[in-house]
């Protein structure tokens, strides 16, 4: 529980970090690299309060062109 609120979390075998809050119906997924991936999302999946959140206007979303990376 965090907040009040019920959490799962799985990390696979895969090496994939797995969040959800039921409630609230948010979920969160991200392949974990190493430990700075795993503590980063953690931090944010950990801490998200949905009354909290911006906004995101739909033309600020900027897809990455076919083939890109930003890692």
């Amino acid at each position: 529980m965090i907040d009040g609120q019920p959490v799962a979390c799985v990390y696979t075998k895969s090496r994939e970090l797995i969040v959800s809050y039921p409630r609230r119906a948010a979920n969160f997924r991200a392949k974990i690299r190493n430990e700075k991936d795993l503590s980063e999302m953690l931090l944010m999946v950990l801490t998200y309060d949905p009354y909290k959140a911006h906004s995101v206007e739909p033309g600020a979303i900027v897809a990455s062109p076919k083939g890109h990376s930003d890692r």
